[in-house]
């Protein structure tokens, strides 16, 4: 089925109008392949659609009826594209992409959302009062807070408008959270879709209204590039409509237990009468268990954005490893860390990077641990693609016992530690592993001197320690080094993994115990 470009406008200003005549349903003949706004039959309750269905089939015609808002949501996703890519003729309607939007599982899903959101939150302290969500004079935080609470908003309001049925689910929820506090007086207005975003298409001749779409369409790609995904689309679009200097687009996302929140800044170019604007910078606040820290981390036009993911590890200590161009000179590969130590006067981490001649190679530092994944390429190669990315990576140990001739399979946590040139390794409760210590660097001159330690009640040369931990490995993918940090090496008789001790359950250990780079295997 298609819509002519000329009749597209139309169509569009129709499905509007019946939408703010509180139409919840549209109905059209399956079998046309080209139609207009005469084509479309509106209606407001589901016993005129049936009426509406019963008449056709009696002449032998088959309707196709669907959820107002879900039809207009679609159709104007398709001008946007039709516009910003230049077609000109028509748009193709995937009738069956649209039915898939009707089915129950789809509003059941919609009703756990909500409920959850309403059951979160304390509503005997909120009080709703439309402001601007890029207002910069309310906090980080409350920004956020306000922003997932004007959603659900709009979320409640545009599904009240659906149906009878969703309406009165709305009016009953609403009633059972909000009754008796300030947010009772939103009911009225939920009901009424005082709230529900109806976007006004962006559908015009008008020079700055075309850049718009190209703009909207070029800044969603960036955002899902860095890894923010699709879910700010909407605010995203409001900002470009408002047409301000700057504006912000706040969010939330989940990793694992902790959250992050989040602020998206876009600027418009400061080239007079341009309409263009600019992803220019984010800021993510990351609410882990216990502890609490913020970053700004700035958009690089050239292709090398630092991730929301890779921000996230960033974050929380670990390392990245990408490809950086500097404002002189050729790109080139690094391992990037933040260093919480050292802030700048917006209270950022510094930036730290090692670059290849620092001489870590995490092939190398890999290769000393005896993995199943080392046997296997594919996997080989997805964990080193996650390692790149500062992932804390799940792996699995191999190791003899003694007397046996099969090796044990442990399930490990690691992560690239460039700093030290070697790897950090966790258990599956977060107590970190000994690992080999990193390989002596004597490009600028003779290896350490080789200390005598005391290991079981005799002296034994730093040499020969590593000489054991290799024998006792038994592998000839490992290329064992020194013992890291003084912490004794892996013995036959020793089990893999640690006892448990309560007070070292957290998956980083603090900078306190600064000899102390490993748990030795006892």
């Amino acid at each position: 089925m298609y819509i002519q470009i000329s009749e597209l406008a139309a169509v569009v200003r129709e499905m509007e109008d019946q939408l703010q005549d509180l139409k919840v349903f549209v109905s059209v003949d399956k079998s046309l392949q080209m139609i207009s706004v005469r084509d479309l039959y509106f209606f407001e309750t589901e016993d005129k659609v049936n009426a509406f269905e019963e008449f056709n089939e009696s002449r032998g015609k088959e309707v196709i009826t669907l959820l107002l808002l879900h039809a207009y949501g679609y159709i104007e996703a398709k001008a946007f594209e039709a516009f910003s890519g230049g077609i000109r003729n028509a748009i193709y309607v995937d009738l069956k992409s649209l039915a898939a939007q009707n089915e129950i599982e789809e509003r059941l899903d919609i009703r756990t959302e909500l409920e959850s959101e309403m059951e979160a939150m304390k509503w005997s302290d909120i009080k709703y009062e439309y402001r601007r969500v890029d207002d910069k004079k309310l906090p980080f935080d409350e920004l956020i807070s306000f922003n997932r609470l004007e959603f659900l908003m709009e979320t409640l309001s545009a599904h009240a408008q659906l149906s009878i049925e969703n309406r009165q689910w709305v009016e009953d929820i609403t009633r059972r959270y909000w009754t008796g506090y300030p947010m009772e007086k939103e009911i009225q207005p939920i009901l009424d879709g005082r709230y529900a975003q109806i976007n006004q298409p962006i559908i015009s001749n008008h020079k700055n209204e075309s850049m718009n779409v190209e703009t909207f369409e070029y800044l969603k790609e960036r955002v899902r590039y860095t890894g923010f995904g699709e879910g700010l689309n909407n605010q995203l679009e409001r900002g470009l409509k408002e047409g301000l200097p700057e504006f912000t687009v706040y969010g939330s996302h989940e990793f694992g237990k902790d959250r992050v929140d989040m602020a998206l800044h876009f600027s418009r170019s400061s080239r007079e009468g341009s309409e263009k604007y600019f992803f220019n910078r984010y800021e993510i606040a990351l609410k882990a268990e216990g502890s609490e820290s913020r970053q700004m981390f700035f958009i690089n036009n050239k292709g090398q954005s630092i991730t929301l993911r890779e921000a996230y590890n960033l974050m929380k200590g670990r390392s990245v490893f990408k490809e950086l161009t500097p404002k002189e000179g050729a790109r080139y590969n690094a391992w990037l860390k933040l260093d919480f130590q050292k802030r700048d006067e917006h209270g950022n981490a510094k930036l730290q990077t090692f670059n290849e001649n620092y001489g870590f190679d995490l092939k190398e530092a890999v290769g000393r641990l005896p993995l199943k994944e080392l046997k296997e390429p594919d996997k080989l190669a997805k964990l080193f693609e996650q390692l790149q990315k500062g992932d804390l990576v799940e792996a699995t140990l191999l190791r003899k016992e003694n007397g046996e001739t099969t090796e044990r399979e442990v399930t490990v946590l690691i992560t690239a530690d460039p700093k030290y040139k070697s790897m950090q390794m966790f258990d599956m409760e977060g107590r970190k592993l000994h690992v080999p210590g990193p390989k002596h660097d004597t490009r600028y001159g003779q290896a350490p001197v080789d200390e005598k330690r005391i290991e079981n009640g005799t002296a034994v040369r730093v040499g020969e320690v590593a000489k054991q931990v290799a024998d006792n490995l038994q592998t000839s993918s490992v290329k064992p080094g020194e013992a890291e940090g003084g912490s004794k090496p892996i013995h036959k008789n020793q089990n893999l993994l640690p006892k448990r001790v309560n007070n070292q359950s957290n998956l980083l250990q603090k900078k306190k115990q600064k000899n102390k780079k490993g748990r030795s295997i006892s």
